[in-house]
This record gives structure tokens, C-alpha cells and sequence, in this order.
């Protein structure tokens, strides 16, 4: 299961690379329509979940990105069209990536059982109550509707399907 869960996990991270390639770093906080979360939004809010939720709260890898980023990609933030409020694209997706590495070399070397444990933080145990679970979310389900998301928003603008 965890060989799998990377497996997936790395095809989201290269489909996020394939959707942000050809991006034009200056328009990737338009917003086609109200609330609408744009491209810059969505990498960052991946790459803050893989952070603060997969590594830290789940696996207990020390979070490596700015405080910042909480204000900027949360859950509870909204995407904001002004674009000098966030980082490079280029900058998002890299953060992504070493989330992801981080994650990824955590679970190689994790033993199977990991996935019947009790998910460590109270909160998200009432939903996911096993690692497995939690990992299958914030790995797997989480990561992919934000992916549709960001293709979508190519889509509305006229950019090819990836």
C-alpha cells in the first residue's frame, strides 16, 4: 500500500508539472471567474497541506515552509488575484516537490504497518481515523481535486487540455 501510495503520489506531482509548464508566471492569479482559485493559489495550497498536514501533523517531519504561506494558501485563505502577494510559480511548484520528496522518502522507509495506525491528531482522527486513511487524503484525494481544479482553470482561459 505505501509502495502505491507513492507510486500516485508521484504521478500528482508530475501532472502538476505538466499543468504548470507552459504557464505565463504573470497570469497565473487570474481569476476567470469570482473565487475562482487560480493556478499560483492552488500549487501554493498543495505544497502548504503537504507541509503542515502530511509531514507535520501526520508523519511528524518538521514543516519547512515560510509562516507566511498559512495566510496565503490555507484552507481558509481565498485566492486573491493581486499577483505581487505571492511567490514565483516557479517557487510553488519546487516546494511542492520537496514536500513531496520528503513525504515520499519518509514512506519508503516506513514499515507497512504505519497505514493501521491511529492517526496521530485528534481533529483529524474524527474523519480519518487511520494513517492509511489520512494519508490515502491528503496524498491521494486532496491533492487531486485541487489537480482538476487547476485544469479546469486552464480550460476556462483557452489553454490546451494537458
Amino acid at each position: 500500500m505505501l509502495r502505491s501510495l507513492n507510486a500516485i503520489y508521484a504521478n500528482n506531482l508530475d501532472y502538476t508539472r505538466r499543468l504548470t509548464a507552459d504557464l505565463d508566471d504573470a497570469n497565473v492569479c487570474a481569476q476567470p471567474a469570482p473565487n475562482m482559485n487560480h493556478a499560483a493559489w492552488v500549487v501554493g495550497h498543495l505544497a502548504l497541506t503537504a507541509d503542515r498536514v502530511t509531514c507535520g501533523m501526520l508523519l511528524g517531519i518538521e514543516p519547512a515552509l515560510p509562516d507566511v504561506w498559512k495566510n496565503l494558501f490555507s484552507g481558509r485563505s481565498r485566492p486573491n488575484p493581486d499577483r505581487s502577494l505571492y511567490p514565483p510559480l516557479t517557487d510553488l511548484v519546487e516546494a511542492l516537490a520537496s514536500r513531496h520528496a520528503a513525504v515520499s522518502e519518509t514512506l519508503a522507509n516506513a514499515q507497512p504497518s504505519l497505514i493501521e495506525k491511529a492517526t496521530p491528531h485528534e481533529g483529524f482522527r474524527k474523519r480519518f481515523p487511520t494513517m492509511g486513511q489520512a494519508l490515502l487524503h491528503t496524498m491521494i484525494g486532496h491533492e487531486q481535486m485541487h489537480l482538476g481544479q487547476l485544469s479546469a482553470w486552464r480550460r476556462v482561459q483557452g489553454l490546451p487540455a494537458v
